[in-house]
C-alpha cells in the first residue's frame, strides 16, 4: 500500500499503478482490511486490483485519489457485490428455451407467482428444468449473494427426496463447469409453491469459480422422480444482501 510517491516504482510521475495489488497465486484464503486509508498517488482508475480468486478485501471509511469516499468489499474472481442489486435470470413468463425430460415445458398463465405466467412440466425423469440463456450481469458476490426462485411440486410424496439432485447455475453454458450448486434434499419442501432463497456462500463449487457477472445456465434435476408429478418454476433472480 502506498500513500506517497513510491521510490520502488519508477515512471514519469514517480507513482505506483495501484494502491493495493493482490496477484493470483496460491490456493489459500487471503483477507485484507483497510480502515480510513487516504489512497493517493496511484495511476489506476480503481485503487485496488484484485486478481487472486481466494482473496477478500474490505475497505472501510477510505478515500480514493480524487478524494471520494471508497467503502467497498471486493471478492476474488472479480466478485464485487452491490448492496440491494437484483438481476433477473428468467421471469418464466415463456417456456422458450426451457427443456425437461419429464415432458414438454409449457406456459401456465393461471398458477403463476409473478409476472404474466410460470413454466410447468408433468411427468417423470431426472432433468426437471434446464436452460441456456444470454449472460446476465449480476452485481452480486458469492459471500452475500442469493439465488431466489419459486418451485411448485404437485405431490411431494411422489418424489424420493433421498435419491439426490441439485439446483445449479453456471457461467459456462452447461453443467459441472464453473458451477454453483445446492443439493437436495432442501429442507421444508411441501406440496404446492415453495419459495427458495439460496445463499451463494452455501453452494458447492464445481470445476472453477462461476463468473457472477455472466451467469448463463440453470438446471434443476432429481433422481427420485419415478412417478408422474407436476413441477412449476417462476421468478428466478440473483440478489445481493
Amino acid at each position: 500500500c502506498v500513500t506517497a510517491p513510491n521510490n520502488w516504482i519508477k515512471n514519469s510521475r514517480n507513482i505506483s499503478h495501484d494502491f493495493l495489488y493482490l496477484p493470483a497465486g496460491g490456493d489459500g484464503e487471503v483477507t485484507v482490511s483497510l480502515l480510513g486509508c487516504n489512497m493517493s498517488c496511484y495511476e489506476a482508475d480503481d485503487p485496488i486490483t484484485l486478481e487472486n480468486p481466494f482473496a477478500t478485501v474490505r475497505a472501510t471509511g477510505c478515500f480514493d485519489k480524487d478524494g471520494k469516499i471508497y467503502d467497498k468489499t471486493l471478492y476474488g474472481n472479480g466478485e464485487s457485490g452491490e448492496s440491494g442489486a437484483k438481476a433477473v435470470l428468467d421471469d418464466c413468463d415463456s417456456p422458450a428455451g426451457w427443456i425437461s425430460n419429464l415432458g414438454e415445458v409449457a406456459s401456465d398463465k393461471t398458477g403463476k407467482m409473478e409476472g404474466e405466467g410460470c413454466i410447468s412440466v408433468n411427468g417423470k425423469g431426472v432433468v426437471v428444468f434446464s436452460k441456456v440463456f444470454d449472460p446476465v450481469e449480476a452485481k452480486v458476490s458469492r459471500k452475500h449473494g442469493h439465488l431466489h426462485l419459486w418451485l411448485y411440486i404437485s405431490d411431494i410424496s411422489k418424489i424420493d427426496l433421498k435419491a439426490g439432485g441439485a439446483i445449479e447455475i453456471s457461467s459456462s453454458g452447461t453443467c459441472d463447469i464453473n458451477e454453483l450448486s445446492w443439493g437436495f434434499p432442501l429442507t421444508g419442501l411441501k406440496d404446492g409453491w415453495n419459495e427458495l432463497d439460496l445463499k451463494l456462500s452455501q453452494s458447492a463449487i464445481t470445476d472453477g469459480r462461476t463468473d457472477l457477472s455472466a451467469v448463463n445456465f440453470l438446471r434443476i434435476y432429481h433422481h427420485g422422480i419415478k412417478n408422474d408429478v407436476t413441477v412449476k418454476l417462476d421468478d428466478i433472480y440473483l440478489y445481493e444482501e
